[in-house]
């Protein structure tokens, strides 16, 4: 290296610094980025944590304003006393003809 001159010297000196200079910064721009990818996915997964819960609650009010119409709505309590009976008399004429055949077998 005697041989080069000053200038080059100084040239050789600058592009090498530069070199590694730019190696260094594209390595922690590279360190920078997946932190800055991490922190977007986690507040991305947040916000729709978030979104989901609101939405949840939403419909559970909507199911709750339901429930008390469909309470409050005596056509449908009416059927619904209908129903019972009628599965009540099912069962009593199961139970009767279950009865029957008891007899029959003490024959």
């Amino acid at each position: 290296m005697n041989s080069w001159k000053i200038g080059n010297k100084l040239i050789a000196l600058i592009v090498g610094s530069s070199i590694i200079g730019l190696v260094l910064a594209l390595v922690l721009f590279g360190l920078r980025l997946n932190i800055i990818k991490e922190h977007v996915y986690d507040d991305t997964a947040e916000q729709l944590k978030r979104t989901i819960v609101s939405k949840v609650d939403a419909k559970a009010e909507i199911c709750i304003t339901n429930a008390i119409s469909i309470a409050n709505d005596n056509t449908i309590v009416e059927a619904l006393k209908i129903m019972i009976e009628l599965q009540l008399l099912m069962r009593l004429k199961d139970y009767q003809l279950f009865l029957k055949k008891i007899q029959i077998l003490k024959t």
